[in-house]
Parts: structure tokens; C-alpha cells; sequence
């Protein structure tokens, strides 16, 4: 079979790991903490695939605030890595692409260590590159 690809990046939340259904049980805090207007769950789930300037814009959160609120979602990811679980499915699909000869790569806003502690070593040993800690803006 011919390889059609030779590099492979992945974006973690998402679309490697399930982090939303722990996001959500975290966003109550993080509104509260940052002064936020309160969210229901109808809202939140509105807010999916809105672009993250959307999403600001909705919410009315000042750019000023962002940089606080991004490193308090990551340190909170850092700090609960244990309740942010691989998608079904990956984990097998990852060694296949990696036994074919693709390169993976991994992008997230999400820090390389909490990353890689999802992921575990062996996974990890799998990925060539990790960009984490991207801006929301950066990816």
C-alpha cells in the first residue's frame, strides 16, 4: 500500500482527547473566577465551532482578560490530566499511521507536559513534534 502522507498533525483537544466533557464541568469556576456573565449548557453548546474571537465576541470578554483565562484553562488541564481521556479509536489509529511511516505531529493550546501525560509514553514516543502552548489565536 502507498503511504499518501508523510506528516500527519493532530490537534489535541478535540480531536485526539475528549477534553470538552471536562471543559464543561470546569466552566462554571472559570466564569465565576473571571467575572464572566453566567452560561447554561444551551449556550455553551452554541458556542461550538465559533471561532475563538466569535466566542469572545459573544461572550463579551475583553481582550485584556484573555491571556488570564487561557492560563487558567491551562493550568486547570495540567492539574486534572487524569480526567481528560483519548477518544476511542485513537490510540489504534495512531500506531497504524505511525507503523506505516508517517510522521505525527501534535498542536495545542494546551501545555507539552499535560499533553504528553494524556497521550502516555507510548504514544508519546510516536509524535516527531508537539507545539503546545499555542495561543487560542495561534493554532
Amino acid at each position: 500500500m502507498t503511504r499518501r502522507y508523510d506528516l500527519v498533525i493532530f490537534d489535541f483537544d478535540g480531536t485526539l482527547a475528549d477534553s470538552l466533557t471536562w471543559f464543561r464541568k470546569e466552566l462554571p469556576d472559570v466564569v465565576d473566577k473571571h467575572g464572566l456573565p453566567p452560561l447554561s449548557d444551551e449556550k455553551a453548546e452554541s458556542l461550538r465551532g465559533l471561532s475563538p474571537k466569535a466566542i469572545m465576541d459573544e461572550l463579551q470578554i475583553p481582550a485584556w482578560k484573555l491571556p488570564f483565562i487561557a492560563a487558567d484553562v491551562r493550568a486547570r488541564a495540567a492539574e486534572n490530566v487524569d480526567k481528560i481521556h483519548l477518544f476511542d479509536g485513537i490510540t489504534d489509529t495512531l500506531k497504524l499511521l505511525h507503523a506505516q511511516g508517517v510522521d505525527l505531529a501534535v498542536v495545542s493550546s494546551n501545555g507539552e507536559v499535560a499533553v504528553k501525560e494524556v497521550l502516555g509514553e507510548e504514544l508519546t514516543a510516536l509524535f516527531g513534534q508537539f507545539a503546545c502552548g499555542a495561543a487560542l489565536f495561534g493554532k
